[in-house]
């Protein structure tokens, strides 16, 4: 009962901390994200849903082209939880409206399945990805999630006693369409660690210690040369919080794959801080936690010309995931630099991380989001990020809006949809801008 009276004292603090005053919403520009594009015409550049809020989609990935073993292709976009979206076309997905949500099959080494639903209190991967790249053996692919580790024989890790074993882990991918119902499936086999992480060896330092780092958000690139790297966010301090250890500080890290692309080699670096370059005592205010802590999270990137110049840009997400605050960030890196070294955070006059989606947030009157941004390119050369957010309006008015909720009843409610949104790009006194585009010229 104490510690229930802990968690609920901490989420009242939370709210209050981090409640916004309820602004009226843009009903007509939600409305309109709803809809989709007529089939006749071409794609509009505007923010768009994808899921109608039913079930939770989080940290979507970006879309996903797929060759099947009957050779027919298939676009798919997957969210934490092990759900998945399909599409005929990436068209299909850029002119906007609900798709059906599908299961995915996720095994753990030993073989047994995964059970994932609700995904929030199970043991299901978080943040997954598919990497494609060629070897000797033709072309490959190498899936990528979050994952609990196993620890005791024939039990199932869960959300809140076992998160702290949560880190990055490469499958085994089989995708096939079935003969009969035409219906594609999906089977993720468990390889391990990416780090060779072993945190079911820990005891006294759960979240960072010599055998594992709690973490579960990755991206994998290959630099101009072939060189593959995954960029992934991890704990990189602890503290002690009454008494327990808890992950006080996540960042943002790159390391070189092996040509497997499921084991890293080499050293790692940072990539970004909680702190600002010029200053490493003055953490962002975007990255500051409720709870105690800072975290910068979610890395995916995509390499783009601006006017001229080729950079890198790496999208991310910081702070708290269950409130109004929690935004899409961008850092950026000359291409001709490289992929392993520190990339350069895009901040406004105050040298606070610039928030890409607040805007379209505050007009939806949305919370949760908009987050985890993660960039794609459509047909045309236009630059897109997937995301999720929760509307407000979905949330009853006795609950909270901004914050974590304080019953289990109340979090198993909260369902993120997923959205794509065009971005515009430019380049301002020497540095990369970017901006969404809210609605269609």
């Amino acid at each position: 009962m104490r510690a229930r009276a802990r968690t609920a004292l901490l989420s009242l603090i939370a709210a209050c901390l981090f409640a916004m005053p309820s602004t009226a919403a843009d009903q007509k520009l939600i409305d309109q994200m709803k809809i989709a594009d007529p089939e006749a015409g071409p794609v509009q550049l505007r923010p768009k849903f994808l899921t109608d809020g039913s079930y939770d989609t989080a940290d979507p990935s970006a879309p996903i082209q797929v060759q099947l073993p009957d050779g027919q292709q298939v676009w798919m976009i997957i969210f934490s939880g092990g759900t998945v979206i399909y599409a005929n076309s990436l068209e299909e997905f850029l002119r906007g409206g609900a798709h059906a949500l599908h299961d995915i099959d996720f095994l753990y080494p030993d073989g047994t399945k995964v059970t994932t639903k609700p995904y929030r209190i199970k043991a299901a991967p978080w943040d997954p990805d598919l990497a494609f790249f060629r070897s000797d053996a033709g072309r490959r692919m190498v899936g990528y999630a979050g994952m609990m580790e196993k620890c005791k024989e024939g039990v199932e890790p869960v959300r809140a006693k076992d998160n702290w074993t949560r880190n990055r882990h490469a499958f085994d991918v089989q995708l096939w369409r079935d003969s009969v119902t035409s219906k594609v499936h999906q089977l993720w086999k468990d390889l391990g660690s990416v780090q060779g992480y072993r945190p079911c060896e820990h005891s006294e330092d759960p979240w960072l210690g010599a055998a594992h780092a709690h973490g579960y958000g990755s991206h994998y690139i290959e630099d101009s040369s072939g060189r593959p790297f995954l960029f992934f966010d991890e704990v990189t301090e602890q503290k002690l919080l009454n008494g327990a250890p808890v992950p006080y500080r996540t960042e943002i890290l790159v390391r070189q794959l092996d040509s497997s692309r499921t084991r890293a080699i080499g050293p790692k670096r940072f990539a970004l801080r909680v702190t600002r370059p010029d200053d490493p005592n003055r953490p962002f205010k975007a990255a500051r936690r409720s709870i105690g802590g800072l975290l910068i999270e979610g890395p995916h990137l995509i390499d783009v010309a601006i006017d001229g110049v080729d950079y890198y840009l790496m999208f991310f997400s910081a702070g708290d995931a269950f409130t109004d605050q929690y935004g899409s960030h961008y850092a950026y890196r000359l291409k001709s630099e490289g992929l392993d070294g520190p990339f350069t955070p895009a901040v406004d006059d105050d040298g606070e991380l610039i928030n890409i989606t607040g805007s379209l947030s505050e007009r939806i009157d949305a919370t949760w989001g908009i987050g985890r941004p993660n960039p794609f390119r459509d047909q045309q050369g236009n630059l897109w990020i997937a995301g999720h957010v929760i509307l407000k309006q979905d949330i009853p008015d006795d609950e909270i809006k901004s914050g974590w909720p304080p019953t289990y009843e109340q979090l198993v409610k909260r369902a993120r949809r997923s959205l794509v949104i065009p971005l515009a790009t430019e380049l301002r006194e020497g540095r990369p801008l970017v901006k969404t585009i809210e609605a269609a010229p």
